[in-house]
């Protein structure tokens, strides 16, 4: 029964990041506009804003991220010694897609706030 109630919660945690990205994507959409505004009219306090914006996006996106990894290594050591070889594959394949995941979100996010223009 405890099983239900940790699926539950974690379901319930999945839905809050859904609505999270809705609201991302929104700021995303929003970045672009001031991105080509900036461009157009050569404006810097536009290009920190949309960079601003951006590279909070990312960190949110990179904490998201980190939770599905923190999550994923969670599933896989409660795996028992028996269990069967595809949930063995499935727990390794999950954990190695969010590593991907983590590790491509932390370089995207550096190149953001590295990149000069």
């Amino acid at each position: 029964m405890e099983d239900v109630f940790e699926s539950l919660k974690e379901l319930n945690i999945e839905d809050k990041i859904w609505i999270t990205y809705f609201f991302l994507a929104g700021f995303a959409i929003y970045s672009n506009h001031l991105e080509r505004k900036a461009i157009l009219e050569q404006n810097d306090e536009l290009r920190k804003t949309y960079k601003t914006i951006n590279i909070t996006l990312l960190s949110i996106g990179f904490f998201i991220y980190l939770y599905f990894f923190v999550l994923a290594y969670k599933h896989l050591k409660e795996l028992s010694p028996n269990a069967s070889p595809r949930q063995l594959l499935t727990g390794n394949t999950q954990f190695l897609a969010t590593v991907f995941l983590l590790t491509g979100s932390i370089l995207i996010l550096l190149t953001e706030i590295l990149k000069e223009n």
